[in-house]
């Protein structure tokens, strides 16, 4: 309690830019308790009430335990004062890209994927949510820099399938190994799979 009240003391108010916490010095601190414990203070003194509100909302809306995010402070391109919100251990996303086989129209594939094939992977309780990125076939993006990027994979849509973990995942595989759907209602056929990988996730949230 007399640490805690120690620190809130301490705790500078958010009437000027925030104070320079990095990305590496957050790290860096947080490899000894004693760091760790400055780390967590610094979080959020960074923009004082208004941080912890942020970080608040933040872990709330993505249902993650306290400790799983942080503000960093720093400077943009601009010399400007910036924060961000850095979460940390938001599960695990399969990233599926794909076409759509032919004959097939893409109108065709999306009555069999909604009606039938996301009833089948709904079905299975190891499977958090999906989110889906249809590719425009209109907008052609550039860089930060304005330079254009050839593409070296091209695809309909890139699926998200959002699982806790890796375990969460290895449950998922083995649950349809022991509950196989059948052959007419698998993407055999419709689905024509550009990659498929598995990637941790974390987000940046824009700051105070």
């Amino acid at each position: 309690r007399r640490f805690a009240a120690w620190r809130r003391s301490q705790a500078p108010p958010c009437l000027g830019p925030p104070p320079l916490v990095t990305h590496c010095a957050s790290m860096a601190a947080a490899s000894t308790s004693r760091g760790a414990a400055a780390a967590a203070w610094l979080t959020g003194a960074a923009c004082g009430a208004a941080g912890v509100a942020l970080l608040s909302r933040f872990l709330a809306r993505r249902g993650l335990p306290r400790g799983k995010a942080r503000i960093v402070a720093g400077t943009d391109f601009r010399g400007t004062a910036s924060s961000y919100v850095r979460s940390q251990g938001e599960g695990v996303v399969g990233l599926l890209a794909y076409d759509v086989c032919e004959p097939l129209s893409e109108e065709e594939y999306d009555c069999w994927l909604f009606d039938v094939h996301y009833h089948d992977l709904m079905a299975n309780p190891h499977l958090d949510k999906i989110v889906l990125h249809t590719v425009s076939k209109d907008k052609v993006p550039s860089l930060s820099s304005g330079a254009k990027v050839e593409n070296k994979v091209d695809f309909f849509r890139l699926a998200e399938l959002h699982f806790r973990d890796y375990a969460a995942f290895d449950s998922y595989v083995n649950w349809f190994r022991a509950s196989v759907i059948p052959a007419d209602r698998t993407p055999a056929g419709k689905s024509a799979c550009k990659f498929y990988h598995l990637a941790s996730t974390q987000s940046i949230l824009r700051g105070c």
